[in-house]
């Protein structure tokens, strides 16, 4: 039978497990987002990629998109490179290099995700991507990825 400190220790470690679960779920997704006035409701994988990539330049409107990256710096952007774009950092790179000589120029970087929240918010056709429990009436999400690696320390 257990005793009463035994049953107190268990019970406090079942709450901390599920308050931490509750926190992992949210930090588990980055969300790619537009404008909130934006006519996007939603994109594909395929889309996202290729926008990224700017290998599809223009919406349907035949409007430019407007991708935006995160520094090399944050652990989303590494992330969104490695699970979204399926390359690494290096090969990334290499891309863009190769890209550069025949006239096409990366997204533009940000410094931080609410650099992110007020360029996407304010520019149309801009694309970004934020972890998702950080999104505000600003913008809504177009794509989600969820993230392999539970990630507790990306939300507060």
């Amino acid at each position: 039978m257990m005793s009463l400190r035994s049953l107190k220790r268990l019970l406090i470690k079942l709450v901390l497990c599920a308050c931490l679960s509750v926190s992992l779920s949210h930090a588990q997704e980055i969300a790619v987002i537009v404008g909130a006035d934006s006519t996007i409701k939603q994109l594909s994988l395929k889309q996202v990629q290729r926008i990224f990539l700017r290998k599809e330049r223009l919406t349907e409107q035949g409007k430019q998109w407007i991708p935006v990256n995160l520094n090399n710096h944050h652990l989303q952007r590494k992330i969104f490179t490695e699970q979204l774009l399926k390359k690494s950092t290096f090969e990334l790179e290499r891309y863009w290099n190769e890209q550069y000589f025949n006239g096409i120029s990366p997204p533009y970087v940000l410094a931080s995700e609410e650099a992110v929240l007020r360029f996407v918010s304010e520019t149309p056709n801009a694309l970004g991507y934020i972890i998702l429990c950080r999104i505000d009436k600003r913008v809504k999400h177009v794509y989600i990825i969820r993230i392999k690696n539970a990630l507790p320390e990306l939300c507060p």
